[in-house]
């Protein structure tokens, strides 16, 4: 009988010892798929985008789960809350149209995604100036998120040196020899303005 109630306590003793790491387990596995769920969601890739008048930009929607980023392209939404600031397309290309600022929603799936799109006027600090042969003056282009590029209407009059920062493109230029030539200047091939140069 003795026996038979050392066997009853000892069961009782292992079955006590086991338990807690029982709940335990499930607890984690609780939390890994909890983790997971929180590892499966849908996001811009921009929230605030910056774009100049006439230019365009690609909002995209992206499903992140598990570490893997996959792009979603069909089933979406696109609307502009300002169709005069800001244009989007069913693919989610955004044009600037005038200055200001607007959002920009994807609905997929039921639910909203929303970008502010803020649009800049490119201004370009001179229209025309004059410079001496061997001396230099500068022409700035602001408010241009792109890359600026320029071109001459006659070769040799002029030298120009391009430098970018913060949004703020620097032509300094340097006169060569006497005349006159005309700088027309694009940012993402959107012509944004021209600027006579006259050397003396």
């Amino acid at each position: 009988m003795k026996k038979f109630w050392k066997k009853v306590m000892l069961s009782l003793l292992v079955i006590t010892m086991i338990f807690p790491v029982t709940v335990w387990a499930h607890g984690d596995h609780h939390d890994e798929d909890h983790h997971n769920h929180h590892n499966d969601y849908h996001c811009l890739n921009n929230t605030y985008k910056v774009v100049s008048k006439g230019q365009c930009a690609q909002l995209k929607v992206y499903r992140h789960c598990n570490g893997q980023e996959v792009r979603i392209t069909k089933n979406i939404t696109w609307t502009s809350g300002n169709k005069s600031i800001a244009s989007v397309d069913s693919a989610g290309k955004v044009k600037g149209i005038s200055k200001g600022s607007t959002i920009i929603t994807a609905k997929y799936d039921g639910r909203k995604y929303q970008c502010t799109v803020k649009v800049e006027k490119p201004t370009i600090s001179k229209s025309k100036t004059t410079v001496k042969k061997g001396a230099s003056t500068t022409v700035t282009v602001k408010n241009t998120c792109r890359k600026v590029t320029y071109s001459t209407s006659k070769k040799g009059i002029i030298s120009v040196k391009k430098t970018c920062k913060n949004n703020v493109t620097t032509l300094r230029i340097t006169g060569k020899k006497k005349g006159k030539t005309v700088i027309t200047m694009k940012a993402g091939g959107y012509k944004i303005g021209t600027c006579t140069v006259t050397v003396k």
